[in-house]
């Protein structure tokens, strides 16, 4: 999906203000600093191929940023997800322990 068009000095006062800046972003092109990027090949079905290019046109993008995108999407959600379950479990574990009986050990 191509990002929204805004001037230079409205982008920079959203961000100086706090704001959500994301949808100004092209997220598909977001590379971390010093860091190579490295070539994966994949293989797909040809129907899928053809899925995938019906779907990036839609949204403006090539196939490679489309899959990119959507990887890292599930990537993302999927750490939000174990973390979420972790604290869970650690406020279970927590909750737990407090209803426990205390044990007396002056015996």
């Amino acid at each position: 999906m191509k990002p929204k068009t805004i001037s230079a000095e409205e982008f920079d006062r959203m961000f100086d203000d706090g704001e959500d800046i994301s949808e100004y972003l092209d997220w598909s092109t977001a590379r971390r600093l010093h860091e190579p990027a490295k070539r994966v090949n994949v293989d797909f079905p040809a129907d899928v191929v053809s899925k995938l290019d019906r779907a990036a046109k839609r949204r403006g993008v090539s196939r490679q940023a489309l899959i990119k995108m959507w990887i890292v999407a599930q990537l993302d959600n999927e750490a939000l997800v174990n973390r979420s379950s972790s604290r869970s479990e650690a406020v279970g574990a927590a909750q737990q322990s407090e209803n426990e009986p205390k044990l007396d050990n002056a015996a």
